[in-house]
């Protein structure tokens, strides 16, 4: 059987221009996909980036949150004055004094914006007693100025004493 040379060459033509058509359109559909994948790449790293700059907006407010609580265990309201007051009978009385606490001609001043409230604080037991709570008194968080110290010892240093603290403590600016 004779074959005709022009029509197998005419199918394989065909056929090699089907396969380049078919390989043209596959990798056509593989650039669109790499394109998409590029793309979502591209959206995965901004995403990464909105996540770190989430994470560091949470860290930032648990800083700020926890300077704000520093802050307000330092200059207490009204609420946390109460609390200061108690924790100051509290130290005196574990330090083995008497402590009777009074407030002072105008109790809550202000001084350039930066209030605060007066007191005296009058404290009976030894020298060292005295100096034991003046040391816890430092260690508070709340922010207090001794403005004066009056120390009345009949006895001596080792007896009784009568100690008045004039002091203030600074208070959160809303009080």
């Amino acid at each position: 059987m004779k074959t005709n040379h022009k029509i197998d060459w005419f199918i394989l033509a065909l056929v090699i221009t089907a396969q380049l058509a078919g390989l043209l359109i596959l990798g056509r559909l593989i650039s669109r996909q790499v394109e998409t994948l590029v793309e979502r790449k591209h959206q995965l790293i901004a995403l990464e980036g909105k996540d770190r700059s989430l994470a560091n907006l949470q860290e930032n407010y648990n800083s700020f949150k926890e300077e704000i609580e520093i802050i307000n265990r330092a200059l207490p309201d009204k609420k946390g004055i109460v609390v200061f007051i108690n924790q100051l009978e509290k130290e005196a009385s574990t330090a083995g004094l008497l402590a009777k606490m009074n407030f002072r001609g105008q109790a809550v001043t202000s001084e350039a914006g930066v209030k605060s409230i007066n007191f005296n604080l009058t404290l009976e037991g030894s020298y060292f007693q005295v100096l034991a709570f003046i040391k816890k008194m430092e260690k508070m968080s709340q922010v207090v100025l001794i403005d004066k110290i009056s120390l009345q010892s009949p006895q001596g240093i080792e007896g009784e004493t009568r100690t008045v603290l004039t002091a203030r403590c600074y208070i959160d600016p809303n009080f």
